[in-house]
């Protein structure tokens, strides 16, 4: 019994759809909506609050009192004082990473005979005879080279002082302007 009712129900919806399409305006009663009950809406319940710990303040470091400062003496004299290069007890190491293959952004190494780098390698000399006069080039042991805003230059040399023969290793840069400076040294062996 009630499919047929929604048959007719059906169909009664269909005829009315079909008679709005028409030209002719028919005057029929529409019928009113049936209101469907709501189903009520539960209203979320406020979460209970637990109670919070204290939370303890952090206490300010007690300060120690601090020794007097002593204040450097200015020097009476007016003499200059020259850095003086010593023998270290252990030797300083400078030597750069340097592959046997070429990397990119590393040392490549270089032959000691090539005359570019015997010729920078004297430039060393001279810019480490301005503190140390009495030093003599004996024979270069290592050359590397490093491309970077300019060019560094790796030697390990041995060199003849007033106190005997001593490995040394230095690392000179050449700026794209074609200056020189040392940027590390010291003592290999002495």
């Amino acid at each position: 019994m009630r499919w047929i009712i929604a048959l007719i129900c059906l169909f009664a919806l269909i005829s009315l759809g079909c008679n709005q399409n028409q030209d002719e305006p028919k005057k029929t009663e529409e019928p009113t909506p049936v209101e469907q009950p709501k189903p009520p809406v539960e209203q979320p319940k406020p979460p209970v609050e637990q109670p919070k710990p204290p939370v303890e303040q952090p206490k300010p470091p007690v300060e120690q009192p601090k020794p007097p400062v002593e204040q450097p003496k200015p020097p009476t004299d007016t003499t200059v004082q020259v850095p003086v290069i010593t023998t270290p007890k252990e030797p300083l190491v400078i030597k750069p990473q340097i592959p046997e293959a070429p990397m990119p952004g590393g040392y490549t190494k270089k032959k000691v005979d090539d005359p570019d780098m015997v010729k920078m390698a004297q430039q060393a000399m001279t810019l480490l005879k301005k503190e140390n006069p009495d030093w003599t080039l004996v024979k270069l042991m290592e050359v590397a080279t490093q491309v970077v805003a300019g060019t560094n230059y790796f030697f390990r040399m041995e060199i003849k002082t007033s106190k005997g023969n001593i490995i040394y290793d230095v690392i000179m840069y050449r700026s794209l302007e074609k200056k020189f400076s040392i940027t590390k040294q010291g003592i290999v062996k002495s």
